[in-house]
């Protein structure tokens, strides 16, 4: 996505960190939240931010 290139690098990295994390597990259930939890325990954050900001 061309948007992600005007965010924040920490965007980036939650984007990339998510899309490896579904090489483990392909839905978004507690399995998956688990592993993000344990890749990037700050993930929660960045998401929501990533969500309110407009492209």
């Amino acid at each position: 996505n061309l948007h992600l290139v005007k965010k924040a690098p920490e965007c980036l990295e939650y984007v990339i960190i998510h899309e490896l994390v579904h090489l483990l597990e392909k839905g978004h259930n507690d399995r998956f939240k688990a592993y993000m939890d344990s890749f990037y325990p700050d993930w929660r954050r960045v998401k929501a931010g990533l969500n309110n900001i407009s492209p």
